[in-house]
């Protein structure tokens, strides 16, 4: 089974961005997880597992009896890109990463969430 485009999208993000903060050296040794990068960096590691249930492998749009629950989901998800996205915002207030290599995580991060939202919205109609 593949991967969804955006959980694959997710996953990408997350190897990558991990992959950058280690060859960059973003992240001390020493830092507690509220860090900004820490903090973008799990946020980031989240999004992908909680899109996995509903959207992998089901049929889409769910069952109706699914509905709720899928919204749910894919708002826990919306809500990782969020803080992921307010991590990014004090990442570049504390210029821990250079501009020119978190500005396309930022954009890629809000194409994600651009992304959700109208899944959610189409459940919604479908309940409403």
């Amino acid at each position: 089974d593949e991967d969804h485009a955006l959980v694959a999208r997710a996953r990408d993000l997350f190897l990558a961005l991990r992959e950058s903060s280690e060859a960059e050296g973003w992240l001390p040794e020493d830092a507690m997880e509220e860090h900004p990068v820490a903090a973008l960096i799990t946020a980031t590691m989240c999004v992908g597992p909680k899109l996995v249930g509903p959207l992998n492998g089901g049929r889409w749009p769910p069952e109706m009896e699914s509905c709720a629950f899928t919204i749910v989901r894919l708002k826990r998800a919306r809500s990782y890109l969020d803080d992921a996205l307010r991590a990014a915002e004090s990442c570049q207030e504390e210029k821990l990463i250079p501009a020119t290599l978190l500005g396309p995580v930022v954009v890629n991060l809000t194409d994600l969430a651009r992304d959700i939202d109208p899944l959610i919205a189409e459940l919604r109609d479908r309940l409403g």
